[in-house]
């Protein structure tokens, strides 16, 4: 949390909007008192259909990846939208799903290894509209490399088909 109060401490015309999926409204509140002075800047979503869930992304400028979980099909959905998904990776897999995602398209910018790093990427995104706008094509143009991969697909066939040969053996 206190890398979302540095952003918002950086970025004075910045909000940040979180889902609340349990729609539990303790959650909500403790959100609220963890950040303090910039409450008024936290807009807490209650659980959303998936319709409304991907037109706030689209509507978003930027999409903060958690940390340490990560997103997998968040991230997936932020880039069919072109949007950019700054992360930090974990040492677990769970949270490492967005940086495999960024090393199949061949991009590295949105991705940080400290909390400095996706501090500086996050402000310099949130202030450097030809940069976002640079790495936004950037997704556009690699992100059928996660869509349209038929490597994963062969590669699973084979998995399937071996799997049958040992029971039939």
């Amino acid at each position: 949390m206190i890398l979302y109060h540095k952003i918002l401490e950086n970025n004075k015309d910045v909000n940040l909007i979180f889902v609340n999926g349990t729609n539990n409204l303790e959650i909500e509140t403790k959100i609220k008192n963890i950040f303090g002075k910039y409450s008024n800047r936290i807009v807490i979503l209650p659980q959303l259909s998936t319709c409304y869930f991907y037109d706030l992304i689209k509507k978003s400028y930027l999409i903060l990846d958690t940390y340490p979980h990560g997103g997998c099909n968040s991230s997936l959905e932020s880039f069919y939208y072109d949007k950019i998904v700054v992360t930090m990776p974990s040492k677990y897999l769970r949270g490492r799903f967005t940086l495999g995602f960024y090393k199949k398209m061949n991009l590295t910018e949105p991705i940080a290894y400290s909390p400095e790093e996706y501090l500086n990427i996050v402000n310099e995104l949130i202030n450097n509209t030809d940069k976002k706008t640079k790495i936004e094509m950037e997704i556009k143009h690699n992100k059928n490399k996660l869509f349209n991969d038929l490597e994963s697909i062969h590669e699973w066939n084979q998995i399937l088909l071996n799997l049958g040969n040992q029971l039939k053996n």
